[in-house]
């Protein structure tokens, strides 16, 4: 990926999480708006994730997205496993770790979209 398209990514990701936002606050309720709420700021996520993937040279600045995901699902699971009341809060604490399922798999398909192109580019150059 040229450098010039990274700022593209960013806005890309910028506008998504805008909107996403927007729509959390101002729009209505039903199914459609709760699979648009559960995805989108997924793609947010992927788009971010590529912008870092092909901006930054150090590897641990790349894994922040995964490592916060995984950081905040540890500790909401920790909260789950040590709260003795039952009831409501692990119910929410479930749909907590179901709306952080997006954010992840877009990270992941972003980690997945940079290893595809980080090899091809390798092996196109190893082939010249």
């Amino acid at each position: 990926m040229r450098r010039d398209r990274a700022p593209l990514l960013l806005a890309a990701a910028l506008v998504l999480l805008a909107l996403w936002a927007f729509c959390w606050k101002a729009l209505g309720e039903g199914w459609g708006m709760a699979a648009l709420l559960l995805s989108l700021h997924g793609l947010a996520l992927f788009c971010l994730q590529l912008f870092l993937c092909h901006t930054l040279r150090r590897r641990w600045l790349k894994l922040l997205p995964a490592l916060l995901l995984v950081g905040f699902a540890a500790w909401v699971l920790w909260g789950m496993a040590h709260d003795h009341s039952g009831g409501w809060d692990r119910l929410i604490g479930g749909a907590i770790l179901w709306f952080c399922a997006a954010p992840a798999g877009g990270v992941a398909l972003a980690w997945g979209a940079y290893g595809t192109w980080t090899y091809r580019r390798k092996n196109h150059e190893q082939e010249l």
